[in-house]
Formats: C-alpha cells, structure tokens, sequence
C-alpha cells in the first residue's frame, strides 16, 4: 500500500504542479534575453511576435501528441531505446560540421515540435532531441539552445495552469499543502538551485559545441535499462 506522499508524486497533478518551479528557472536563467526584447519592444516586436508565432507552431504539434498518448499509453515503448535515442542524437553532434547558420522558420518550429512531441516516449530526453534536430538543421549552437527552452515555455506554463485550475475545481489542497511543507520546500529550493547551475555548466559546454560529451552519461541507463 502507498502512503500518501508516494500516491501524490506519481501524479499527473504533482507533476504538473513542479513545472511551476521550472518556469521560474529559465524565467531568471535567460532574464538578460527576455527583459532585453521587453524593454526594447518598439523595436524588437517583429521579433517578439515572431517567436510566438513559431512557439504556438511547435506547440501545437506537441500538443497533439499529448493527446494521442493519452490514448495510446507511451509506457509500451521500450524504455532502453528510449535512451538509445537520446545517446546517439547527442553523440552525432560529434559529426557535425557547420558551414553557415540559417534561420528559425515555420517549417523548422513545425519539425520541432513533432520532435518535441515524440520525446513523450520514455527514455527519450526532451531537451537533447529538440537540441540536436535544431543543430542539425543549421541553427547555431546559441539559437538551439535558446530555441529549445522557447518552444517548451507554453507548454510548461499551460501545464502548471491546468493544474492550478484542477486543484481549485477538484479541492486537491491537500496535495498543495503537501508541497508547501518545510521538507518539501528544501527539497524544491535545492533541486532548482542545482538545476540553475547544471543549466549554466550545459549550456558552456554547447556553445563550445561538446555537446555529445553528454551522451557518455546515458551510457549507465541505458545497460540498467536492459535488465528492468
């Protein structure tokens, strides 16, 4: 039998609830970029709009694949091939070679999100996949970066609404109180902290274009992976 603290993490609603810690991170991760376009939108709005325009593309395709994994259950993908995939996108950044950099399209936010979407399957990194696809589709290592996160942003943010709009109409208050207790709030307050840093220390080794040094890291999964 699970306690309460177990049944409540393996929820869709805590899961959803902890995106709102994330939203803040890349909020203050990449303040100097989003406050840069605010405050200078008299000249920036072509740009600004722009990037909404592509973020509600991939969006929407990824939504779409939310939807039919909740009729189709993801779990029934392997999840050692799931972290295959992940390993060798990031190790083919070892093969790339740029001539010149392009730039972000319609066309390329429609390819990132359906591979935003796919990266629902278990094992497959999110955030490597649509990184890699970008690099690969000669965006520079900057742009993918940034990209990556732009196009997730939305949807982490309709995610954490949905789940506050769901804890006020169901009363799962309870659970909120859970979260808001002092263990779990050093336990929040730790993991974004280290995922602030992680973020920094990923984001130097991509611009540096070492970025299929992270595929060793998956190595140890995917053997465990084999034998769940």
């Amino acid at each position: 039998m699970y306690t309460y603290s177990q049944k409540i993490i393996n929820s869709e609603f805590i899961q959803h609830f902890l995106h709102g810690p994330t939203i803040f991170i890349l909020l203050l991760f990449f303040f100097s970029r989003w406050s840069f376009l605010f405050v200078h939108f008299r000249s920036c709005w072509k740009i600004c709009f722009k990037l909404i325009g592509l973020a509600a593309i991939s969006g929407t395709v990824t939504a779409c694949f939310y939807m039919f994994f909740k009729i189709v259950n993801p779990q029934l993908f392997p999840l050692w091939l799931g972290f295959f995939i992940s390993g060798f996108a990031l190790f083919s950044l070892w093969y790339k070679k740029d001539i010149t950099y392009s730039v972000f399209t319609w066309r390329k936010a429609l390819l990132l999100g359906l591979v935003q979407g796919i990266a629902f399957l278990p094992g497959i990194s999110r955030f490597a996949l649509t990184y890699v696809v970008a690099r690969w589709i000669n965006l520079s290592p900057k742009k993918s970066f940034e990209i990556s996160f732009v196009i997730q942003w939305p949807l982490l943010f309709a995610a954490f609404c949905k789940t506050i709009v769901y804890g006020v109409v169901y009363n799962r208050f309870q659970d909120v109180l859970f979260l808001c207790s002092w263990q779990s709030v050093i336990v929040l307050l730790s993991a974004s902290v280290g995922a602030f840093f992680a973020l920094g220390f990923a984001q130097k080794l991509l611009y540096k274009k070492r970025g299929f040094i992270f595929s060793l890291y998956l190595v140890i999964p995917f053997f465990l992976s084999l034998f769940i």
